[in-house]
């Protein structure tokens, strides 16, 4: 099952550390499998 979320990167609370950063990390973990 594919889960889509359609708001922006940008739009995260800077409690996160930089929009980049926190896609960059999901990205990874996506392609290791770690949300499966």
């Amino acid at each position: 099952m594919e889960v889509k979320n359609r708001s922006p990167w940008r739009d995260l609370p800077t409690e996160f550390a930089s929009y980049s950063t926190v896609f960059n990390k999901f990205n990874q973990w996506s392609k290791l499998g770690i949300w499966r």
